[in-house]
């Protein structure tokens, strides 16, 4: 009985830590992400980063959203007002990694940049909503780790799990 309990307990944690995004955001994220861009999942990301692969990390969101949290070593690069400077830095055969909230301005953004000849464009399935959801690590402008998300506006933010983070607006 005991061995049973410990057994249940184990597997309540296992399913609590993995999976955490809520209800209906694989639809939204599929929908969002669009038909055009390739993606890469966070799985995918972490493998890659596990064998110590090089991937530069671009921020689509608007620059208040980065301020409050983004992924680490991230470059912002905006939407409304793209930074081509920046961009246009990047070496174009270099696996490049762009991420917005949910996928929606990255996947546009990563249309774009193949357009423009780069060759290894990868739009982040779920945005940096679904990196957080899932316990992908996130910083803030001093490169600490923290738990807050910019949660886009009010609708959109209902995507992020906040079990696991801190929604500012």
């Amino acid at each position: 009985m005991r061995l049973l309990l410990s057994l249940l307990f184990l597997f309540t944690m296992l399913f609590n830590t993995y999976g955490q995004n809520p209800e209906g955001f694989e639809d939204m994220a599929t929908k969002m992400a669009g038909k055009k861009a390739s993606t890469v999942s966070m799985t995918e990301v972490q493998a890659i980063q596990k064998k110590k692969g090089k991937i530069i990390f671009l921020d689509s969101r608007e620059l208040k959203e980065y301020q409050v949290s983004h992924m680490s070593a991230a470059v912002w690069v905006g939407y409304d007002n793209i930074d081509w400077t920046k961009i246009n830095k990047q070496d174009k055969t270099s696996m490049i990694v762009i991420y917005c909230s949910v996928g929606y301005r990255s996947g546009k953004l990563t249309e774009q940049l193949k357009k423009k000849g780069f060759t290894n464009v990868k739009n982040l399935y779920g945005g940096l909503f679904n990196w957080a959801n899932n316990g992908g690590n996130i910083v803030n402008t001093m490169g600490v780790d923290t738990t807050e998300i910019h949660g886009y506006n009010k609708t959109w933010s209902k995507w992020v799990n906040t079990t696991k983070c801190e929604v500012v607006l």
